[in-house]
């Protein structure tokens, strides 16, 4: 995906959620605003798994549109973490900032902290795998041009790589995963349109942080307070 479309998806995301803002002040239907939404998520995620070139999952990994800190405080294999959107869902739900029923629901709580535990262990697998692949990476290829012709080396890391992108491709599918469940199991349609407000408005408070930090150029200046003399 190049840096415009991302930055045209971006945009959708966040014209879709004002406009499930607005209807939520206006009371109106949210089922198709809802869905239209998650279509966006779907669309997003599908679009990177369709990788032309296996050098190009570097691309998912450390996407070019994603500033170091936003890639540092919230990336797991390119985007976030699958468990750190059910957490802010929880937090949420505490919080009553959804409906003040949320926060009194065990039973909704219970829900939330089964999900986190079940997703834990699919991205715990998925992290398994993407070590052994590194693993083979650093053992086995550093040596493999000294034994092998350049075009065999050449499939060699093509294959790892292919491997790579299989990993990304469970990854982007378990975020879909936890999405769609959040939306269509946990929420009502009114509590499910707050929750997409709000999680878009994160990402884009994240990442608008993030790329000004990014533009602060020139070594790092840290204001000490007077401690006294010595």
């Amino acid at each position: 995906m190049s840096m415009e479309k991302h930055d045209r998806w971006r945009q959708q995301q966040k014209s879709g959620a004002a406009m499930l803002q607005k209807q939520l002040k206006a009371k109106w239907t949210l089922e198709e605003l809802i869905d239209n939404q998650l279509k966006r998520f779907q669309a997003h995620y599908n679009e990177e798994m369709v990788i032309t070139q296996p050098e190009d999952v570097s691309q998912l990994l450390m996407p070019k549109w994603t500033p170091p800190l936003e890639m540092a405080c919230m990336s797991w294999l390119g985007d976030w973490r699958p468990t750190a959107i059910l957490e802010l869902l929880q937090s949420l739900a505490r919080s009553s900032y959804l409906s003040p029923s949320l926060a009194d629901s065990p039973e909704t709580d219970r829900m939330i902290s089964k999900l986190i535990r079940e997703t834990r262990i699919e991205e715990a697998i998925i992290d398994e795998e993407m070590a052994e692949i590194q693993a083979t990476c650093i053992l086995h290829l550093p040596f493999i041009s000294a034994k092998r012709t350049d075009t065999s080396s050449v499939a060699s890391v093509q294959s790892e790589l292919k491997k790579v992108k299989q990993v990304i491709i469970k990854g982007q599918q378990l975020r879909l995963k936890v999405l769609e469940l959040i939306v269509k199991k946990v929420l009502s349609q009114v509590d499910a349109a707050e929750f997409l407000v709000v999680f878009a408005g994160i990402q884009d408070s994240i990442h608008q942080f993030a790329a000004q930090q990014s533009l602060h150029k020139g070594p790092v200046k840290v204001s000490l307070k007077k401690l006294g003399t010595v």
